[in-house]
Parts: structure tokens; sequence; C-alpha cells
């Protein structure tokens, strides 16, 4: 790799396409540096592409373990393009965080040891703020699933929140743009990674799923609308309780 130093700063250029695997907000990378990887002033690192749209507020973590982990994001789609921001220890125990306000244009994430030259097995991951969407009982919403969304087991999905009271029954509905399109019930209105109660069957032949569950107490529940193989594309949601 062609390095030039000019005011104190280090320059890449000319450096070869480097494949990118994509990061995934709500989905965990785990990955090991070797020393056969590209290398920026002495550190070994692995690129990804940022999954996430203008506007999102995203929160990236590094944890290494036993090591100490370097944290960079940069502006462009060249996995060696200068850093716009860096962080080594904002995860606390030698884990590196950053939380970033994503404007216009792609993001990449280089994930490195802060020593140069030291390897290890690492665990990336990002998260954004991206609030809930109320749905009312009766009414059939219309979403997209697009770049940003949540990822799970290679589900692209979007939340939903209402309000249940024990004892009463909630069937929901979704009708998709994707083939094996799917709904999830959670406990909660974040619909978190272990909260769910309830899943549709998936179909591979239709674009519609379907769930019924009776609600064991009152509160907040959660709908995830998932599109598999993290496809986008539009849907359409209809919650009902009796």
């Amino acid at each position: 790799m062609l390095v030039r130093l000019f005011a104190g700063l280090v320059l890449l250029a000319a450096s070869p396409a480097i494949a990118q695997d994509m990061l995934y907000q709500g989905a965990s990378r785990v990955g090991l540096l070797t020393p056969d990887e590209y290398t920026i002033n002495g550190r070994s690192y692995d690129c990804y592409r940022l999954d996430a749209r203008e506007g999102q507020l995203v929160t990236i973590d590094l944890k290494g373990g036993q090591y100490d982990t370097y944290l960079e994001v940069a502006r462009g789609e060249n996995c060696s393009s200068p850093a716009t921001f860096t962080d080594d220890d904002g995860g606390g125990d030698g884990d590196a965080r950053l939380t970033v306000q994503i404007q216009s244009g792609p993001y990449i994430v280089r994930a490195m040891m802060y020593r140069p030259g030291e390897m290890g097995t690492y665990t990336l991951s990002a998260i954004s703020s991206r609030p809930t969407t109320p749905i009312r009982p009766g009414e059939m919403i219309r979403g997209r699933w697009e770049t940003g969304d949540m990822i799970d087991e290679d589900d692209r999905y979007d939340c939903h929140v209402f309000d249940g009271v024990a004892g009463q029954t909630v069937m929901v509905n979704i009708d998709g743009d994707s083939f094996n399109t799917g709904v999830s019930l959670h406990q909660g209105e974040g619909c978190g990674e272990y909260s769910d109660i309830a899943e549709s069957e998936r179909s591979f032949i239709n674009r519609r799923a379907s769930l019924t569950r009776r609600l064991d107490r009152s509160g907040k529940y959660s709908i995830r609308a998932r599109s598999a193989s993290e496809a986008m594309g539009r849907y359409r949601l209809g919650a009902m309780l009796e």
C-alpha cells in the first residue's frame, strides 16, 4: 500500500479494492484479525460497510475480550478512506465504542486492535435509536423495509407497539412485497430479542402471514414485521383485539 505523508497527516492512496461485508443494525459480526489482513499504521483491520440511512444515530461497539480494540469509521466506499471518527476505549475495559450521526453517503467501519501488530478475535455490532411505531387495533398500516432497519437472523424488521389487556386475543396479519414474510409478537415495547411469545408460520409460496395469541397480562406488546433474507420492499400490517 502506498502511503504519502503530508502536513503531519497520513494519507492513504492507490490502495487496492477491499471486499466489504455488511454490518447490519441489531446483528453482531465475529471476526479474527490475522497477519494476512490489510493494515493501516501497522494495525491489521477488517472492513465493513454500515447499513444505515441519513438521520439515524448509530452506536457501534467493538469488543475484543482480552484484547484492547480500536474502531474507525470513515465516510465513503473505500476501506482505506481516512477515518472520520475513531475510538479506543469508549465502551470501557479496553472496548471501543462510537456513536455517529449518519449524514448523506455511505460509511465504512474498520475493526482493529489498539496495539499495532496485535491479532485476535473480536465482536462488532451496531444499533440505532430508531423509534418504534404505534399500531391501533383495527388499523391497517403501510410500512417499508429499507436500509437501516434492524436485522435478526437474516430477517429485516420494523417494530410496532400496541396496548393489550390480559384475556384479550390478538390477531396479526401481514401482506408484503417479500416472499417468506412473517410476524412475531413480543412482550414489552421494544421487540426484544428474548421477549417473543408467538411467531407466524413462514410461507415460501405467498407473501402473507398471520398469528393469533391470547394475552397473559395487561401492558405494552410489540410486533416485528419481518422480511426474510434481508429483502426490502413494502408491507401492510394489521392487528385486531377481541
